[in-house]
């Protein structure tokens, strides 16, 4: 019998299965919508110090968990959500939402009344299905001057 998947803030210790679920799915589901030079501009930059300087300097991680396995985490900033990503192999498995869910319940508890995120192409249908409303188009800035488009979205909680 599988053991439950479970939603908990993270730990330093997580970080390194995070960093590990971040690339997968942007190598691997992003693929989809984006050039190789931008999956791996995006990709690259990735690196554990990032994730451990967010968690010091207040910035909310929740991950998905099963047993000790990492299957996917969100992050969210004030009234930004910084990231969702599912490792590719658990998509669609309603884990995206749970972590949706649980930063913007989080966001209610603290006074926040309206979210904003930089969406994907390619999770521009989920959030649109979670009840975001797309704002406009928009660029990120990634190294080596590559730039990825990305949608501005919004939702009131």
């Amino acid at each position: 019998m599988e053991k439950p998947i479970k939603i908990r803030l993270a730990e330093p210790s997580d970080i390194d299965q995070i960093r590990k679920v971040h690339q997968s799915s942007i190598r691997q589901l992003c693929r989809k919508h984006y050039p190789p030079r931008q999956i791996q501009a995006w990709s690259s930059g990735i690196k554990n110090s990032n994730y451990l300087a967010g968690l010091k300097s207040g910035e909310k991680f929740w991950v998905a968990v099963q047993g000790r396995k990492v299957l996917g985490f969100s992050i969210l900033l004030n009234d930004e959500i910084r990231a969702v990503y599912i490792h590719p192999r658990f998509v669609g498995q309603g884990i995206g939402k749970r972590l949706l869910i649980k930063a913007e319940k989080w966001s209610r508890k603290h006074n926040f009344r309206k979210l904003n995120l930089k969406s994907s192409i390619t999770a521009q249908d989920f959030y649109k299905s979670q009840g975001w409303n797309t704002i406009r188009w928009g660029i990120i800035h990634l190294r080596n001057d590559v730039k990825i488009r990305c949608i501005l979205m919004k939702k009131r909680i």
